[in-house]
């Protein structure tokens, strides 16, 4: 299991099935963002990427990428998906209008499967994870709808058959990140705090990111 996975809950619960019994509080206003869905998890992925492949990070924690660039893809897809069906996270994205040379602003050497969308479209843009913390009223509130087609319940089973890409270098990417939680658990343990944060390149300097932290 890698470092990205979250804490397993004690109840395992499937998408659309929050906890019984619970009342949670009013959800808050999103304005211009909305929560992701299943049916997200492939750009989910293609806008991390995106973000990430330029980063320093990224090219130590991904050792091989040139030899498993599908399995990079799986990583991120995996991740996205526990992350929306883990009960006390919540998974918000950013929409803009698709740019067509999107494709032109990454610098890396992975390319893009997913088919272009039309002009015009709206599309994911930016990706905000959000841990709500230990003691959050809103446990459970925020399971994404069941899936509605079977490539989204064989990605939930894929996901939970193969939880890490091979890809993924554990060793070098796995000292940062142990780290990186472990300072969490020190002085942000009883707060909620963000996760993930990505912004596809071709859409940054457009208050994406700034409005995924609000």
């Amino acid at each position: 299991m890698s470092d990205l996975d979250p804490p397993s809950p004690t109840t395992k619960l499937e998408p659309g099935t929050p906890p019984p019994s619970t009342i949670f509080p009013a959800a808050p206003p999103l304005g211009s963002l909305r929560r992701a869905t299943l049916a997200d998890i492939p750009r989910l992925a293609t806008v991390a990427i995106a973000s990430f492949f330029s980063a320093d990070f990224f090219q130590w924690q991904f050792r091989h990428n040139t030899e498993y660039l599908w399995n990079i893809t799986a990583f991120y897809e995996g991740y996205f998906t526990r992350m929306l069906l883990h009960p006390n996270h919540i998974v918000l994205v950013a929409e803009d209008g698709y740019s067509m040379l999107e494709d032109s602003d990454v610098q890396s050497i992975f390319v893009v499967k997913e088919d272009p969308a039309p002009p015009n479209a709206r599309v994911i843009v930016g990706v905000g994870v959000w841990d709500l913390g230990p003691t959050s009223s809103r446990f459970g509130q925020f399971f994404p709808p069941p899936p509605e087609s079977e490539e989204e319940r064989e990605r939930i089973r894929r996901t939970d058959e193969q939880p890490l890409g091979q890809g993924y270098d554990d060793r070098h990417g796995g000292v940062v990140l142990k780290r990186f939680k472990s300072l969490l658990k020190s002085s942000l343990s009883e707060h909620s705090t963000l996760d993930t944060l990505v912004v596809h390149p071709a859409y940054w300097r457009r208050g994406h990111g700034q409005r995924l932290v609000k």
